[in-house]
């Protein structure tokens, strides 16, 4: 597996839904908060002009403009108003975020313009605590705790695909159209038009993968999946890195009838 920082990110893919993409962006502010974001008192806005999804660090990029006084969203939003949306590229607040019945350190960050389409837009949560549900908790309440900020996430945010992991693959709607992703992250959530899609419906079985997974890597209840009511999917695989190099060298050979099934969804 390769070295990466132990800094998790969460990455949501989300259908625009209104006219305006300011409004996309406050909503899926609203939606953040309601999931369990809360905003630093002191907080900035930052707003970057650069459209791409945000680096593990979160920290404010060259040419950043920065407001004081964003010490809710409501405060946040009305101070974006005065920002003209073509400086929109990533739109950050700092806050905290529920997680395992604590609060952690986190960067909001919304992208209107990351999926190179006039039909998805991104929203981001940067952890900023090294280790995060990674080394801090027993494998059983890790996989636990990830699957609970995957299903209150994908709730309120309501996204096409999300993906939690200590980085993110770049998704546009051209791949998903074409039934691929970059590679497959270590937790996510895919909704159900997505999940017949990927792969040409291959990560319908997902769930008896990652159970078979567990067994080939000895990981005992590191791992877990959970079907939504409306048909879509959230899933725990059992280490880091599991999800990649499908096509590349492995020194694990005892997980080639999982590279193979890969191969049908990943790029």
């Amino acid at each position: 597996m390769p070295a990466s920082p132990s800094i998790l990110s969460a990455a949501f893919y989300v259908p625009r839904r209104n006219n305006l993409i300011t409004t996309d962006v406050e909503a899926a502010f609203y939606a953040l908060a309601e999931a369990g974001l809360t905003v630093d008192r002191r907080s900035q806005l930052r707003v970057v002009p650069e459209r791409r999804i945000p680096e593990l660090s979160g920290e404010v990029h060259e040419g950043a403009r920065t407001f004081e006084g964003a010490s809710s969203i409501d405060q946040a939003i009305a101070l974006l108003r005065h920002v003209s949306a073509d400086y929109w590229g990533q739109v950050m607040l700092r806050g905290q975020f529920a997680i395992g019945g604590s609060f952690e350190e986190v960067t909001a960050v919304v992208c209107p313009f990351t999926a190179e389409a006039n039909s998805l837009f991104s929203a981001h949560l940067v952890f900023r605590k090294p280790g995060l549900l990674l080394n801090d908790r027993p494998p059983g309440r890790r996989a636990q705790d990830a699957l609970e900020v995957l299903d209150r996430l994908q709730d309120t945010v309501v996204p096409v695909v999300g993906f939690l992991d200590t980085e993110q693959p770049h998704v546009d709607v051209r791949m998903l159209k074409a039934g691929r992703l970059p590679w497959l992250p270590w937790a996510g959530y895919l909704s159900p038009g997505a999940l017949r899609t990927l792969g040409s419906g291959a990560l319908e079985k997902l769930p008896e993968w990652v159970g078979w997974l567990e067994g080939a890597t000895g990981v005992k209840g590191a791992s877990g999946s959970r079907r939504r009511r409306g048909g879509g999917l959230l899933w725990v695989l059992p280490d880091h890195g599991l999800g990649q190099n499908a096509y590349g060298p492995t020194e694990h050979i005892t997980l080639e009838p999982w590279r193979q099934y890969l191969r049908r969804a990943v790029a």
